[in-house]
Formats: C-alpha cells, structure tokens, sequence
C-alpha cells in the first residue's frame, strides 16, 4: 500500500441542501424564541412605571401645599418643576414602550433601536428620578428605588447586546 496514494483520496464533507438552510432561516423569523423574553420584561416594566407614576402622584398630593408653598416651613424650591418634568420624562418614556411594542409586534425595522433607546432612557431616568432626585431635595432613598435601578441595568445588559447581535432579530424586524 502505498502511503502517498491514501493522502489523496477525496474528504467527504456533507453538504446542506438549500431548502433546508431557508427551513432553518425561517425558524429564526418571528417573535418568539428567546426574543420573547425582552418584550415581556419591557410590558413588565411598563406596568411598574405606571405603578411608579401612580405612587409618586399620590405620595406627593399629602404634602404638596406644604413643599410647593414659599411660606412654608417644608417649602422646597424648585420641588413643583422637578416633579411635573420626573412625570413628563416617565409619560415620554412609557410612549416610547408602546411605541417599540406596537413596532416590535408589526416588525418594523425601527423597533430595534426603539427598544434599545427605549432601555437605556429607563434606566438613566429612573436612575435620575430614584437616586438624584430624593438626594437633591434632602428625601430618603427606598430601598425598592434601588432594586427597579439594578433590574433595569441588568435588563439592559442581557438584552442591549442581543438586540445587536441576534440573527433572530435582525430577520423579524425588517419592515
């Protein structure tokens, strides 16, 4: 037997048929999979920011007469604008949840980067209104303030770089 002729016979290497690599690229179509996952945490975090707005609302109606009224030994300046542009900036940022959902469930092209901006102002916002906010007016910081913070960090940090690179994603939204 000669060892020259062995190192020449051909490699065999299976070959995907065509039908079955379309078969495959249209699995990765679609919502579901593990795309679901960000949209259900995103109407998660649409419920706790309305949870959020609603609270605050209520918090702040006991003791507005009080922070917002100059003769008063609670009066806190600039208290009344801070708050009415926190509750715009939460009314902004559901908006652009709704938005990326109603994009992401027709496929638009946009609803990726929809829903990426859309994360990252949540966390920054929240970050602003949770921590900067209480501190700036001499309120206590919640503990829970803290824990929306981190979860939406760490929402971000799983889901941003799916969003980036997901062969799921970049087929369903393509409108």
């Amino acid at each position: 037997m000669d060892v020259n002729a062995s190192s020449t016979q051909p490699v065999l290497v299976p070959q995907v048929p065509a039908q079955a690599q379309n078969e495959h690229k249209k699995d990765l179509q679609g919502i579901g999979g593990w795309l679901i996952l960000p949209l259900l945490g995103q109407l998660y975090m649409l419920g706790n920011l309305i949870k959020i707005m609603v609270n605050d609302v209520i918090q702040v109606q006991g003791a507005w007469s009080l922070a917002t009224t100059p003769t008063s030994d609670f009066y806190m300046a600039g208290f009344a604008s801070t708050f009415y542009t926190v509750q715009l900036s939460f009314v902004v940022i559901i908006a652009l949840m709704m938005g990326s959902l109603f994009a992401a469930f027709k496929r638009k092209l946009m609803a990726k980067w929809l829903f990426i901006i859309t994360m990252i102002l949540y966390v920054v916002v929240l970050g602003i209104t949770r921590i900067v906010f209480p501190v700036a007016f001499g309120l206590e910081i919640d503990f829970s303030y803290i824990t929306s913070l981190f979860n939406g960090s760490f929402y971000c940090l799983i889901w941003i770089p799916y969003f980036l690179v997901s062969v799921r994603v970049k087929n369903t939204f393509i409108r």
